[in-house]
């Protein structure tokens, strides 16, 4: 339970000062309210860049100061799920259903940590129970087909089809689920068609832009590859990630000639 011990009684500078550099800038302002709304804000900005980790530390920061905001308990459970932590997702699922009984996503969750222990009936007994209490939430939808896609069932597109037509135009986080846990499935060609519309919508995200350039070299599109990670690397030129996918590409002239443009 040693991870346990460290997310409920980290230091308040020692997490400021592990976040990433926008965070400690942010942190170091004399105006900065240190409220469980800015531990999840900085938490958010950190899942999306896949930085999972330093996320984990702020999402369960925000439960401290606040314990009953229930999208630090949210974050938590999703990055420890990210980390394949899922004994401690288990337990913060637990924790969360017991403060937040009627919480569809909550309950979600712990489907989807039931599905990932080999526990189908029960994962898709909580993913029922959620759907019944409303399921208007991508969120619940991806969650229900990523217990359907553990369990080899086929009815698992159809959930990720309902989470992507039920949510909003700007709404690239659905996506970028689906299609990670896809490219953990290693279906190579549906979690390129999701990362592609994430990386459509949030332009800026060098990850995602990594993630599927890692997706299209598996599908041997040696080009579009090569494209997704350029684009990571204009984005952060510091993407070691981006910059291996490249170099493992760049086995031609021409490609050779690219992978030199880039990193000047």
């Amino acid at each position: 339970m040693g991870r346990f011990s460290q997310l409920e009684t980290g230091d308040a500078n020692s997490l400021k000062k592990g976040a990433a550099g926008s965070t400690k800038k942010a942190v170091n302002a004399p105006d900065q309210n240190y409220d469980a709304h800015y531990y999840c804000a900085e938490g958010d900005r950190l899942y999306a860049h896949g930085n999972f980790e330093k996320a984990l530390r702020l999402y369960s920061r925000a439960a401290q100061t606040e314990k009953i905001c229930i999208e630090a308990w949210i974050g938590q459970i999703l990055c420890l799920i990210e980390l394949k932590q899922m004994r401690e997702a288990m337990v913060w699922a637990t924790r969360a259903a017991e403060l937040f009984p009627e919480e569809a996503r909550i309950i979600s969750l712990q489907g989807a940590v039931y599905a990932s222990q080999g526990m189908t009936q029960r994962a898709l007994g909580c993913s029922d129970y959620a759907l019944s209490l409303g399921g208007f939430e991508p969120l619940i939808w991806v969650l229900r087909g990523i217990i359907l896609s553990l369990a080899d069932n086929s009815n698992a597109a159809a959930c990720f089809s309902k989470a992507m037509e039920i949510r909003s135009a700007d709404d690239w986080l659905t996506p970028m689920r689906i299609g990670l846990h896809l490219l953990r499935e290693k279906k190579w060609q549906s979690s390129a068609e999701h990362l592609h519309a994430a990386a459509e919508i949030s332009k800026s995200n060098d990850y995602l832009w990594e993630r599927l350039g890692y997706a299209n070299e598996a599908l041997s599109l040696t080009n579009s590859a090569v494209e997704a990670y350029r684009a990571a690397l204009q984005i952060n030129s510091t993407n070691a990630r981006a910059e291996a996918g490249l170099r493992r590409l760049c086995n031609t002239p021409f490609f050779t000639r690219i992978f030199r443009r880039i990193l000047g």
